[in-house]
């Protein structure tokens, strides 16, 4: 029995050849799939454009999508319940995110890739991933960490710590 294989193009033209079934957690790749994408014989038409994604991250997204496919991620429950993602989700998927906090780039651009591909749990891994680096942290903290500066006055600082007192 043969497996069926997608291709899937970046952004910056590099193609990676896929089992079909595992990519199918892509809503877009799916739909692509269903309007008939995979199904011609010339290569070129075989392939589906991902624009928005380039080969670094899309490797990425595929290595998640194989591993999912064999192995679905639990359901991460929220509030999150710790800032380790070992405590949330099984060793596999704790182990792939976990390095991409230390590269930001990477894991917004992973983020973004998830999205745009329609890859839900992936987008949840992720996302999860920017909450518990944001677990337990002050507002300055929280600054620091994502390198965002704060605009605000004083006087606008104190008026929302007084309308938001815990």
């Amino acid at each position: 029995m043969t497996t069926a294989v997608v291709r899937l193009r970046s952004n910056d033209d590099q193609v990676f050849e896929v089992d079909a079934a595992a990519v199918k957690i892509s809503s877009l790749v799916a739909s692509a799939m269903n309007d008939g994408a995979g199904e011609d014989d010339d290569e070129a038409e075989n392939e589906i454009p991902l624009p928005l994604v380039r080969a670094e991250i899309l490797k990425m997204v595929v290595e998640f999508c194989e591993h999912y496919a064999k192995d679905p991620m639990n359901n991460i429950s929220t509030p999150l319940r710790s800032s380790e993602m070992s405590d949330l989700v099984q060793e596999w998927y704790a182990e792939y995110i976990d390095p991409l906090k230390n590269d930001q780039r990477i894991l917004f651009d992973l983020i973004l890739a998830a999205n745009f591909m329609e890859v839900g749990p992936l987008l949840e891994l992720g996302c999860s991933a920017v909450g518990s680096m944001m677990r337990g942290r002050t507002a300055e903290e929280i600054r620091v960490t994502f390198n965002i500066t704060n605009d605000l006055t004083e006087e606008e600082t104190q008026e929302i710590i007084k309308k938001n007192v815990w």
